[in-house]
C-alpha cells in the first residue's frame, strides 16, 4: 500500500508547484507532525484496511465524510484466556437482580467451552463492603459456576476493592504461561462508597498490567460516568437498564473476548493542507491531539476479528481535484506481541466552485421588420368594353422532367466507430430499474445497425467498431473489429470493470487511442460516441481550476484527429437534481462536434434507441433516403478510394 502514499505526495507536489507559480492560491496551514516510522513488522496477521471519502464530488464550502476501516486476518490460533468476574454482592442487588446476574454470568462461563480449551480459565471475586475471592482461576466449569452461586447480597459497595482483588487473582494465575489475554469483568449497580477516584486508580493499575477492563453498569443507581472510565475503551463499556438485560450483555462480552486477535491498534491520519478538520467530528474520539487541526490519532486495545471503523469530517479549502489527506498510517500488535505497519489508500475528491457555469449568451432576437405600407393605386379609367370575341382554346399543362443530380455513394460512408460507455457505479441507479441495463441494450442495438459484412460492390469495404469503458480509469474492452459477436460480447462484459469515478477526459482519450488502431481503415470515417450518466469527477483540474477545461481539451484533441464526436448524457441538466441523475449539458455540447447537434440527452435512458437511430442516420445518410428538403450529397464529397 506504500504506492498510494508516494503517488499522493507526487500529486500534492504538483499542486504546490502551481501555488508557487501563482496559479493557485492556497490558505496558510500549520505544519503537520513528523510521519510514521518506515514499514516493518513480523506479525503473520495481514491488515485488511480501506479508506474512502463520501461524497466524492462536492461544492466548495460543503464537508466530506472520511471513513477508515481496519481489521486483521490472522491464523486461527486461540491463545490462553484468563477471565476474572468481579461481581457486585452489595445489599442493593438483593432478590431478583442478584439471581439474574448469577444466571447471566453462568451463561458466559458455559459459552467459553472450557472443556475444549484447557488454556481458558475463569476466576470469581465478590465485592460489597470488602472484597473476597470465591474461586481462583480454574478450567473447571462447574467449580466456576458454583462460586458464582455463592455470591450474596448485603453490605455496601467497594468497587475499588473488587478490582484490586481481581488483579491478585490474575497475577497468581499467570505462572509460566506466555501470551495470555487477561480480562476483568466488573459489574456494579451503584456508586462506590469512597467515590470514583479510588475506582479509577485501581482500574489504571489493572490496565497498566495489560488487563482488558470490561465495565457493566446496571440500573439507574449506577455511577455511569465512573464506570465508563473503568473500561479499557468505549467498546468495552456496557449499560444494562435492569438486571433482566444482563443475559444479552454477557452474551456480547463472550463473543467479543473470544474473537480478539489484536492487543493494540494505532491509526494516525495527517490531513492534506487543503483540508480543514471539523472539530469534534471524530468518531470514536481521537486519543491525540486534544485539539486536532491537521492530524489526529486513534489508539485502541483488544480489537475483535470483525475490526473497527473510524470516521471524521473535513472541509476543503480550495476548489479542484485533491487528496483528502497527506497520509494515513497504522500499526497493530497481535496477541503474541508481534507488530505490523501499513499505509491506507488516499481518497481524492472533486471540489466545484458554487458559482454556476458561464454558458454562452443567447443571441439577441432578430428585430421584427415593420412591413412597408401598401401603396394606394389609383384605379385606371373605365374602358368601354370591346365586342365579345370567341376565346382561343387554353392549352393543357405540359409536364417536363426535372433532373436532380443527387446521388449517395454508400462506399463513402463506412465508419470506424468507438463506443465509449460510462461504467461508474451510478449506473446501478435507481436500484429498482438500473440505468445500466438500458445503456447496454441500446449499445448492442446500435451495433446491429452497422454493416460489418464486406460490401459486394466495393470489395474490402465494411464498417468496424471498438468498445471501451470508463470510470476513474478507462480501458478498451474490444479493439476495432467487424466481428459482431465479439463486439456484442464486449458490451456485455463492460460491467466487470465498474467502479467509482467519471473521468470524461480519459473517456475521450481512450476513444482516440482505440481509433488509432492499426486496424483502422484510412478510408473509413472516424466516429466516437461517448455516453455518460453524470457530472465529471476525479478529473485533474486545468490551470484555471476547472475540470471542464481539461475535458474540453481532450475533446478538441480528438476532433483534431479527424474524429467526429457524439455525446449522450443520461440524466437531467439541472443543478437542483439528485447527483446520480445530474449531467452537464453545456460541457457535453462543447465536447460534441464538429457537426452541429451532436449532443443528445436522455433524461431516463428510455429513449436511447431513438438517439442511436438519429446518430446512425447522420453517420450513414444513405440509410432511408430520400429527404427532399436536404440537398445531396454534402459538400465537399469524400474522394473515391
Amino acid at each position: 500500500m506504500r504506492r498510494f502514499f508516494i503517488w499522493g505526495l507526487g500529486l500534492a507536489a504538483v499542486v504546490l508547484a502551481l501555488a508557487s507559480l501563482g496559479l493557485l492560491a492556497l490558505p496558510a496551514v500549520e505544519a503537520a507532525p513528523s510521519m510514521a516510522p518506515p514499514l516493518q513488522g513480523d506479525s503473520p496477521c495481514v491488515p485488511d484496511v480501506d479508506k474512502w471519502a463520501n461524497p466524492p464530488v462536492i461544492l466548495l464550502g460543503e464537508t466530506v465524510d472520511i471513513t477508515l476501516t481496519v481489521r486483521a486476518v490472522c491464523a486461527g490460533e486461540r491463545f490462553p484466556l484468563h477471565i476474572v468476574l468481579v461481581l457486585d454482592g452489595s445489599g442493593s442487588m438483593a432478590g431478583s437482580p442478584s439471581q439474574q446476574m448469577k444466571q447471566a454470568a453462568a451463561g458466559l462461563i458455559r459459552g467459553l467451552e472450557m472443556d475444549l480449551y484447557p488454556a481458558t480459565k475463569v476466576g470469581v471475586v465478590e465485592f460489597n463492603t470488602t472484597a473476597r475471592t470465591l474461586s481462583q482461576l480454574t478450567n473447571e466449569e462447574n467449580r466456576a459456576i458454583g462460586a458464582i452461586n455463592r455470591i450474596g447480597a448485603a453490605g455496601g459497595t467497594r468497587i475499588d476493592a473488587g478490582i484490586q482483588e481481581g488483579i491478585k487473582v490474575l497475577r497468581q494465575g499467570r505462572g509460566n504461561e506466555k501470551d495470555i489475554t487477561e480480562v476483568m469483568v466488573v459489574l456494579s449497580d451503584g456508586g462506590n462508597n469512597d467515590g470514583c477516584n479510588p475506582v479509577l486508580q485501581a482500574a489504571r493499575q489493572a490496565r497498566g498490567q495489560g488487563i482488558l477492563m470490561i465495565a457493566i453498569c446496571v440500573g439507574s443507581g449506577c455511577d455511569e460516568q465512573c464506570m465508563r472510565q473503568v473500561a479499557s475503551s468505549p467498546r468495552y463499556y456496557f449499560r444494562a437498564e435492569s438486571a433482566g438485560a444482563l443475559q444479552g450483555v454477557f452474551q456480547q462480552i463472550r463473543d467479543r473476548i473470544l474473537n480478539i486477535n489484536l492487543k493494540k491498534l494505532v491509526v494516525k491520519d495527517t490531513l492534506s493542507e487543503f483540508m480543514r478538520y471539523i472539530p469534534e467530528s471524530a468518531d470514536p474520539e481521537q486519543a491525540s491531539p486534544s485539539d486536532p487541526s491537521q492530524w489526529l490519532q486513534w489508539e485502541d486495545v483488544y480489537i475483535p476479528k470483525d475490526g473497527v471503523t473510524y470516521t471524521l469530517k473535513v472541509q476543503p479549502l480550495v476548489a479542484g481535484y485533491m487528496p483528502t489527506n497527506e497520509e494515513a498510517w497504522g500499526e497493530f500488535t497481535d496477541n503474541k506481541g508481534r507488530s505490523k505497519e501499513w499505509y491506507f489508500p488516499i481518497p481524492w475528491v472533486t471540489v466545484l466552485q458554487p458559482n454556476p457555469l458561464v454558458t454562452p449568451e443567447t443571441p439577441p432576437p432578430t428585430p421584427t421588420i415593420t412591413p412597408s405600407p401598401t401603396p394606394t393605386i389609383t384605379p385606371s379609367p373605365t374602358i368601354t368594353p370591346s365586342p365579345t370575341i370567341t376565346p382561343t382554346p387554353r392549352p393543357k399543362p405540359i409536364y417536363l422532367p426535372i433532373l436532380l443530380r443527387e446521388h449517395c455513394e454508400k462506399w463513402a460512408y463506412y465508419p470506424d466507430v468507438a463506443l465509449v460507455l460510462d461504467m461508474s457505479t451510478s449506473m446501478n441507479y435507481p436500484p429498482e430499474n438500473p440505468k445500466l441495463g438500458q445503456v447496454l441494450d441500446s449499445a448492442k442495438y446500435f451495433l446491429t445497425l452497422m454493416q460489418f459484412e464486406a460490401d459486394p460492390d466495393v470489395p474490402g469495404r465494411h464498417a468496424q467498431a471498438t468498445v471501451a469503458g470508463f470510470n476513474s480509469t478507462a480501458w478498451i474492452q474490444q479493439g476495432l473489429s467487424n466481428n459482431r459477436g465479439a463486439l456484442l460480447g464486449a458490451v456485455d462484459n463492460l460491467p466487470g470493470g465498474m467502479k467509482q469515478g467519471t473521468r470524461l477526459d480519459l473517456a475521450l482519450n481512450i476513444g482516440v487511442e482505440a481509433l488509432a488502431s492499426p486496424q483502422h481503415k484510412p478510408e473509413n470515417q472516424k466516429i466516437m460516441i461517448v455516453l455518460t450518466d453524470g457530472l465529471p469527477n476525479w478529473v485533474p483540474p486545468a490551470e484555471d481550476g476547472t475540470m471542464e477545461t481539461t475535458v474540453i481539451r481532450a475533446a478538441d484533441a480528438a476532433k483534431q484527429q479527424g474524429i467526429t464526436v457524439y455525446t449522450i448524457g443520461v440524466g437531467v441538466d439541472d443543478p437542483e437534481a439528485d447527483l446520480v441523475w445530474r449531467i452537464n449539458g453545456w460541457l457535453l455540447t462543447q465536447c460534441a462536434g464538429p457537426l452541429p447537434g451532436a449532443f443528445y440527452q436522455s433524461p431516463t435512458g428510455d429513449d436511447l434507441r431513438d438517439i442511436y437511430d438519429a446518430i446512425w442516420s447522420k453517420i450513414d445518410p444513405c440509410d432511408g433516403r430520400h429527404d427532399w428538403g436536404n440537398p445531396w450529397p454534402p459538400t465537399p464529397q469524400p474522394s473515391m478510394p
